[in-house]
């Protein structure tokens, strides 16, 4: 698979057309975001509230069915605790909470703890029980690791990070390993992306952000310094200029390494297509 010439503007001020830039001996270190980066979260938020609505049909015989109380909680999106949670007033699992109690009063039900706790604890195991790594992922980290230093930032909820990584084996790459929700600062906030290059040692031209949110991993990454790997798999047009490199799955990134790893190999994905812009 070929990494096309890019643009790199951001990196030397000119654009050099002559060779593509690979991570190379100037690079010590790979951060990475977790959800839909290394771990799919989307369509596991999907599945998990997915069976909460169950629970909802079984506990009200003759009230909603599953279909409609899987498309309310679908729809409901507490965003008002979130922006409190990222403004470090509340912790991350009240943002989560609050979508099951708006749910229960919408439809008129009780919504004090003793119903909404339940809900919540039962979502919380489904999205720590239904995470899955692709084929080839560990592998990926594991050649990755005996190179580089890598770590982690994610602005997901510590409840359910923490032993997402350890159920999946992964908390042992990531040094430095920083969760959004106990730092109580969130990307793109440079002050979590610089607290991560103080734990690695590093400059920030020496380090390479790895994630899918633009605004989060990529433009956050980006202002101080870092060069990034946008993750995106819908091939969407880029909404700035932050990325280095654009690729549409993170097993790609074998393929921006300038000397290949010299571990295990991972099966090839038939359908990856790298892109570099």
């Amino acid at each position: 698979m070929a990494v096309q010439p890019g643009n790199l503007d951001r990196i030397n001020g000119k654009r050099d057309a002559d060779r593509p830039l690979y991570l190379n001996g100037v690079h010590r270190a790979i951060i990475f975001d977790l959800d839909d980066t290394l771990v799919a979260w989307t369509e596991r938020s999907r599945a998990s509230l997915r069976f909460v609505a169950a629970m909802l049909a079984d506990q009200n015989p003759g009230g909603p069915s599953t279909a409609i109380w899987w498309e309310h909680l679908l729809r409901l999106d507490p965003l008002d605790i979130w922006e409190q949670a990222v403004r470090g007033e509340v912790a991350q699992e009240e943002y989560h909470r609050a979508r099951f109690r708006r749910t229960l009063e919408h439809f008129g039900l009780p919504a004090g703890k003793r119903q909404v706790e339940p809900l919540y604890q039962a979502y919380r195991r489904q999205m720590i029980t239904r995470a899955r790594l692709d084929l080839g992922v560990r592998p990926l980290l594991r050649a990755l690791s005996s190179r580089y230093q890598l770590g982690l930032i994610t602005n997901g909820c510590a409840a359910f990070q923490i032993p997402t990584l350890r159920r999946l084996q992964l908390d042992g790459f990531f040094r430095p390993l920083l969760i959004a929700d106990d730092l109580r600062i969130y990307k793109p906030d440079p002050t979590i992306f610089q607290r991560a290059l103080e734990q690695l040692g590093a400059r920030p031209e020496q380090v390479v952000m790895v994630g899918d949110n633009y605004a989060h991993d990529i433009e956050g990454a980006a202002q101080v310094g870092m060069q990034t790997i946008w993750i995106n798999p819908t091939g969407a047009p880029e909404p700035g200029r932050a990325a280095d490199w654009v690729v549409k799955h993170v097993l790609e990134i074998e393929h921006l390494i300038a000397i290949p790893l010299a571990a295990e190999r991972w099966p090839a994905r038939a359908s990856m297509g790298s892109a570099r812009r």
